[in-house]
């Protein structure tokens, strides 16, 4: 009995260690081609390519219809896939989705941070115009918006600043 409990807890103890862990290396994010829903993103470390890891780590999960965006904050990647109007959140290590954000979510397109908010830029659609969606990264959910012009784009921080490329 001794011997096929060591066996139990060694397999248990072996598969836990294969979770595959995304450090020291570049995230490639592949926008996929629009309307196909095949987003994908790839990780690179000493020139080894491994693809579709969000696929890879959520049992064959599809990432969404046009990736557009990826942005990083402490544990977790922030995916902003445009056609599919959501952001995708991830763990940064094993790449396993912790949430999806759709609530006011439409057409976004690149991810900054500023305290514990996510700012997420949204073409918008129609008449309904462009807008910067503010996520509160500490639940993952939709907090509020500052409307814009059509045809925002571009997110970054400086310091204490955010500035949005229109």
């Amino acid at each position: 009995m001794k011997k096929f409990l060591l066996s139990v807890v060694l397999s248990a103890a072996l598969s836990f260690s294969a979770v595959a862990q995304y450090t020291d290396g570049i995230f490639v994010l592949n926008e996929g081609g629009a309307g196909s829903g095949n987003s994908s993103v790839s990780f690179i470390v000493n020139d080894e390519v491994q693809n579709d890891i969000y696929a890879t780590a959520n049992n064959g999960a599809v990432l969404g219809d046009t990736g557009q965006g990826i942005g990083f904050k402490g544990d977790y990647a922030y995916i902003a896939v445009n056609i599919s109007n959501k952001v995708v959140v991830v763990n940064s290590k094993t790449f396993a989705k912790v949430a999806t954000i759709t609530e006011e979510i439409t057409n976004p397109r690149y991810v900054a941070f500023y305290g514990d908010k996510a700012y997420v830029t949204c073409w918008g659609s129609g008449n309904n115009g462009a807008y910067v969606a503010i996520i509160d990264v500490t639940t993952n959910t939709y907090s509020s918006k500052i409307p814009l012009e059509l045809g925002v784009e571009r997110i970054i921080t400086v310091g204490d600043k955010i500035y949005v490329a229109h």
